[in-house]
């Protein structure tokens, strides 16, 4: 699969090895979803807020993936010009790269006509975060890293968030509302659903 040319941004990561194992977990996932060409999979939203996913196919998730991974470790990189902060900007990218992992693991193709329209393939009893987060421990990625995946949604309200997983966290949520601004106005602000209930717009 042609991940350095779908995600340009593990060119960044400074860690052969990590990057390596990146790869690694985005090939493994989008095997397990029938991803033959994950990169043609249009973007999709599976929220808790317990609306059925919604398929966006204004704009392709390894695009979503490559937004929030390039915002989140250019933040990074700045927190540690101006303060100081010792951000793992490698774990900020590799993060950033595999927050929304489990998507391609979850849906799977549509059908051979439509082979970019992700689907459920089960169930939706755990969600994207846990499943990425589940696949990047088992393939041996940093504890770090499997933190920033679990905890970039709303799954990690209730926990202690490390800086690199805020800045993932916050990048998701930045540059969701821009692109959902652009590509898809007409669809409420998601972020109201969590902490507004009833909230439509």
């Amino acid at each position: 699969m042609k991940w350095a040319e779908w995600l340009p941004e593990l060119a960044r990561i400074s860690d052969d090895g990590l990057r390596d194992r990146t790869v690694d977990v985005l090939t493994e996932a989008a095997r397990r979803g029938g991803w033959a060409d994950p990169s043609i999979m249009w973007y999709v939203e599976e929220t808790a807020s317990g609306a059925p996913p919604a398929v966006r196919t204004e704009v392709r998730l390894v695009d979503h993936l490559r937004l929030v991974a390039a915002a989140a470790a250019d933040m990074a990189e700045q927190c540690n010009r101006v303060v100081g902060s010792r951000t793992v900007v490698d774990h900020v990218l590799v993060g950033g790269l595999l927050h929304d992992v489990g998507l391609f693991e979850l849906f799977g193709p549509k059908n051979p006509t439509e082979p970019a329209v992700p689907v459920l393939r089960q169930p939706l009893l755990l969600r994207h975060p846990y499943t990425g987060a589940r696949l990047a421990e088992e393939m041996g990625l940093p504890t770090e890293v499997v933190h920033i995946i679990a905890t970039h949604s709303v799954e990690g309200e209730h926990t202690k968030r490390s800086k690199e997983s805020a800045l993932v966290h916050w990048a998701d949520w930045a540059t969701y509302d821009v692109m959902r601004a652009a590509l898809f106005p007409h669809v409420p602000q998601e972020r109201a659903f969590y902490y507004y209930t009833g909230v439509a717009s």
